[in-house]
């Protein structure tokens, strides 16, 4: 029933690519609950290059997290740990989002 809900929401994003790839982050995890690992490692994958296209480097970062609960779900504790850490390493390199926000709290 998740799916279903998650899925009838997923026009109402319209034009905006970011919420339509949070949505996708969303199936990812429900997919994966219900053991469909290759459709749940597609969407999160989507997701991310939607965000990284729109230059949202940070959030795209924070897929891995997304990624990383698929990967557990799906019995590869080694695989969950290490895309789960991967949100860590690029914070590192992206200095500000899209608006001149700097993540660490710094001034633009």
């Amino acid at each position: 029933e998740a799916i279903a809900r998650t899925e009838a929401l997923v026009p109402q994003a319209g034009d905006d690519r970011k919420a339509y790839s949070l949505m996708l982050t969303a199936l990812s995890h429900l997919r994966a609950m219900q053991g469909d690992f290759a459709t749940a490692r597609d969407l999160y994958g989507n997701a991310r290059a939607i965000l990284e296209e729109l230059g949202w480097k940070m959030m795209a970062a924070l897929t891995s997290i997304d990624s990383g609960v698929v990967e557990l779900l799906a019995g590869d504790p080694v695989a969950g740990r290490a895309k789960g850490q991967g949100a860590r390493r690029p914070g590192r390199r992206c200095r500000r989002d899209p608006h001149g926000h700097d993540p660490r709290g710094r001034n633009p």
